[in-house]
């Protein structure tokens, strides 16, 4: 779809400018955005404890840093 090709356009333009990996942050409770970052290739390399905080209930939520190589 509109997002996959948008997305390899934007790694094939940063790769141009010599950019070796790119970086994302996802929660763990985020499935449709982890699908769709997986599908892009690219993998869990840490989990960052108590990055992100829900407004919602004041809770700390962590982070999986995800990356790929270009």
């Amino acid at each position: 779809g509109y997002g996959n090709e948008s997305s390899k356009a934007m790694f094939n333009f940063l790769s141009k400018f010599d950019f070796k990996n790119i970086l994302t942050f996802v929660t763990p409770d985020n499935f449709k955005a982890q699908n769709h970052i997986n599908k892009l290739g690219f993998n869990n390399i840490h989990t960052r404890k108590g990055y992100y905080l829900n407004k919602k209930t004041n809770t700390k939520e962590d982070a999986y840093i995800m990356t790929k190589d270009l």
